[in-house]
């Protein structure tokens, strides 16, 4: 059953989904697309040549006209808002994972509160983006996130961190406080988005520092003076997943040696500043790669 929503909740079959929540605790190094019920977005497999944004919303519809024996129209914010499957993956979910940025746009136009919707694994729409390798999809998702000119998304931030109580007093600097935070939000295994980036099949071609390209983009700063363009480097090294993986670890497993010398060059006060959980220099000999070795001993000597 591809869709299931919470205006049905005693549907029979929706209660036990042993298969899909098993899939929750798996390895990290294994983490693959099959708790997503619908993998990737069956229809446009079906119908490769209907690529336009409206069509694949139409025929997502029609599936769930399939299921539930009703019409209904996705486009309407409530029912972006309720569907959902049975591991709790939304709408902008299944986008974001296939990279769909005409439905990401579509989605978060007329629903933007599920920028702050989590599936069962505590993913959040930037964390199966980049999981997907799909950076464009994660530049566009930040670019909402950061988007307060919309009434909306500023109103979604304020109910998202419990603050509709002083919606005027809601600006850039208290956004880039909230997105900090955000990024920085682990799911079931311990991954932020950064993790999962570095985590993402190679099979998509991207190289692991297209991640901080993005995440420099944003230089506003909060009150204490932080931006995302600073922290990011910082979080690659201090924020550790249930592995005690840094995203730096990740870059040094994965032979990136560009991202390892991004990272720690970039990171704040450089001099001080030393990753968290398993050694990097490890993973470099684990692998037996001396270039690698060699360039975190020259920018991070202990």
């Amino acid at each position: 059953m591809p869709f299931s929503s919470s205006l049905n909740p005693h549907r029979p079959g929706l209660a036990a989904q042993p298969k899909q929540d098993a899939a929750l605790s798996r390895n990290v190094s294994s983490y693959k697309e099959p708790g997503y019920e619908i993998e990737p977005l069956e229809v446009t497999e079906i119908l490769p040549n209907c690529c336009e944004f409206d069509n694949q919303i139409n025929l997502i519809s029609e599936a769930y006209n399939l299921v539930y024996g009703v019409s209904t129209n996705l486009l309407g914010s409530t029912n972006l808002n309720k569907i959902e499957t049975p591991v709790k993956n939304t709408v902008l979910h299944i986008a974001a994972w296939n990279g769909n940025n005409a439905i990401v746009n579509l989605v978060v136009e007329h629903a933007p509160k599920l920028l702050f919707t989590f599936n069962k694994n505590n993913d959040s729409a930037l964390h199966v983006a980049a999981r997907g390798g799909h950076i464009q999809t994660v530049k566009k998702l930040l670019a909402s996130y950061a988007n307060i000119e919309r009434h909306d998304i500023k109103m979604a931030w304020l109910e998202y961190t419990n603050n509709l109580d002083d919606p005027k007093e809601y600006d850039e600097k208290s956004n880039m406080e909230d997105l900090l935070e955000f990024v920085k939000m682990k799911n079931v295994q311990g991954n932020t988005m950064l993790h999962e980036a570095m985590l993402c099949n190679k099979s998509n071609n991207i190289s692991g520092d297209n991640i901080f390209e993005v995440c420099e983009l944003y230089e506003n700063e909060d009150c204490l003076g932080n931006s995302l363009a600073k922290c990011c480097y910082e979080y690659a090294l201090e924020i550790v997943n249930h592995a005690k993986k840094s995203v730096l670890y990740l870059a040094v497993e994965n032979g990136e040696e560009d991202v390892v010398q991004l990272i720690l060059e970039n990171c704040l006060n450089s001099n001080e500043a030393k990753p968290k959980g398993l050694s990097p220099v490890v993973a470099a000999i684990l692998k037996r790669n001396q270039e690698m070795l060699n360039t975190i001993l020259k920018n991070k000597p202990t």
